[in-house]
């Protein structure tokens, strides 16, 4: 996990490789992190990620609610990985978390 800054409200945090149910409490601590520094918009880039565990959802969705109530986003973008993106439409993740194909 890599985050960037791109300036004082927006982050883009990179994902890649496999992330596991090991990677839970490491994921969620980058987002309450970015939280806390004051962020409004959190990126979350799959374009390099293989596979993410279903007990990783749950932060998303936890501090796309926070920013949402300061009016922030959480979106994730790049989903390329077939089995990431049919993980996402089996639970019809998009009516909670945008989803954008972005370069």
């Amino acid at each position: 996990m890599e985050v960037k800054k791109k300036d004082a409200q927006t982050a883009v945090l990179h994902l890649s490789g496999t992330i596991d149910a090991e990677d839970y409490s490491a994921l969620t601590q980058v987002l309450k992190t970015l939280y806390e520094e004051g962020f409004l918009v959190v990126f979350l880039d799959f374009s390099l990620t293989k596979y993410i565990h279903k007990r990783c959802l749950g932060p998303l969705v936890f501090y796309q609610k926070k920013l949402e109530e300061r009016c922030g986003k959480l979106q994730l973008i790049n989903v390329r990985n077939e089995n990431v993106r049919r993980l996402f439409d089996m639970l019809e993740f998009n009516k909670v978390i945008s989803i954008e194909n972005i370069q």
